[in-house]
Parts: C-alpha cells; structure tokens; sequence
C-alpha cells in the first residue's frame, strides 16, 4: 500500500499504486540517512538515531514524531552516544531490536506500551554493520554478527545450536 524512503532527516511516504508523495516527515532520525522499519499497519514508523543508540517513534496517521526513546547504559544508565545503525520488529510487533555497533549490543523495547520501554539487551560476539531481523515464526533473532539469538528468552543461542533456521545457498555461474 505504501512505500518509504529516509533521506537525511526525513521519512516520505509514497502511494505505491501510483508513486504519488503522501507525506514528508522532518525532522526524524537526528542526522543522515538511517534504517528505520514500519508497523504492518502503517500507523508507526521507528527511525533509527544517527548520534545515539536509540530511535524516533513516528506517528503515520498524524505525520508527527512523538517521542525520541535513547536506549542506555546497562551499568550508568547514561545515553550511549553513537550511532543506530539497525532496527527490526520481531513478527508479532511486540519488540523493536536495535544495534547498538559500537557498544556490540542489540536493546529490545516492549512496544506493546503506549510508548516503546526498554525491555533488556544481549551482547554480541563483534561489532559491525548493524542489521536486525528475525525467523518467520519469531523464534529468532538475527544480526550482522554470527550471533543467533533466541528471541522469546531473549538470549543467545549456543553455537552448536546457532544454525537453526538458517538456509545455506550456494550460487554457481557459468561463463
């Protein structure tokens, strides 16, 4: 139904029938061009934070930014001071993950609440890109890093176990 582009600190919304430009929402996101990911209702875009782990909560209905959400040290519970570079709702909608690059941490918000509230964080193995996603059915949480989590105990997977769910392709060209 619709289509989304961020460009700087803006997030527009197209009219995928005919390409037509719904919306322009700016100021969002801080600086740059960052991932941002979209409810399956269109009512709520999350956009991720150039300066600072944590993201901007965007109401579609009303073209508005309606909260910046910082995610935060686990032990001085001051904003962490760099960039997000990776946001992903697991399945039902009821979590945001984000990548924290720098801090090599994925946080997890309850998104079930009115406004997003920090529900934990797992570490990761390395830092790197940022990218977040997760299997069809919830169970998993994936990264840029070779980490597996699971994503209903919100833990790591061990890594004999950590290939659950993940299909290997191999592409062969011919000249």
């Amino acid at each position: 139904k619709y289509i989304y582009l961020g460009t700087e600190v803006t997030l527009t919304q197209f009219r995928a029938s005919d390409g037509k430009p719904l919306q322009t929402i700016s100021p969002v996101g801080e600086s740059g061009v960052f991932p941002f990911t979209v409810n399956s209702a269109n009512t709520r875009a999350y956009v991720c934070l150039g300066k600072h782990a944590g993201f901007d909560v965007v109401n579609l209905e009303t073209g508005k930014v309606i909260d910046r959400i910082f995610a935060t040290d686990p032990k001085s519970g001051k904003k962490l001071k760099h960039r997000t570079h990776g946001a992903g709702m697991n399945p039902d909608e009821t979590e945001l993950w984000i990548s924290d690059q720098r801090g090599k941490k994925l946080f997890i918000f309850d998104l079930t609440k009115s406004l997003p509230a920090p529900k934990g964080h797992v570490d990761l193995s390395t830092g790197g890109h940022g990218w977040v996603t997760f299997s069809l059915d919830g169970a998993y949480a994936y990264c840029h890093t070779p980490d597996v989590f699971d994503a209903i105990r919100i833990k790591m997977m061990p890594k004999e176990d950590a290939a659950v769910g993940i299909l290997e392709v191999k592409v062969a060209f011919e000249d």
